[in-house]
């Protein structure tokens, strides 16, 4: 019998890239604050930045302003995943959000043309 694939999961928020940084002055245009008022480091799902429904602020941030076209990569992050994939490993995306979310997602990106 044939040897199943490394299947290697990897999370976007951190890992790849900087999420908080890059939700940081799209969450205070939408909350119409100044991007200094918002805590540059804060804790899970944002309850310093007061938000409501980060659901709504993510799917604008998505969708609206190129959160994921945008956002900074972590340093290193897509030449060690390059390798990985080059050495036969099957990266998978690993998130909190739910599959139809990020499919959402990423058809919306798909669709503007904008993905890459």
């Amino acid at each position: 019998m044939p040897e199943s694939p490394f299947i290697f999961g990897v999370d976007l928020d951190g890992v790849c890239a900087d999420y908080t940084a890059a939700l940081r002055p799209i969450a205070a245009e939408w909350l119409g604050v100044p991007v200094e008022s918002l805590a540059p480091d804060p804790g899970y799902d944002f309850p310093e930045w007061n938000l409501g429904t980060l659901v709504d602020v993510h799917r604008f941030a998505v969708t609206q302003r190129r959160l994921f076209e945008t956002m900074a990569p972590i340093p290193g992050a897509a030449p060690a995943l390059r390798r990985l994939s080059e050495a036969g490993v099957h990266i998978r995306i690993v998130t909190k959000r739910s599959s139809t979310t990020v499919s959402d997602d990423v058809r919306s990106s798909a669709g503007s043309g904008r993905a890459k």
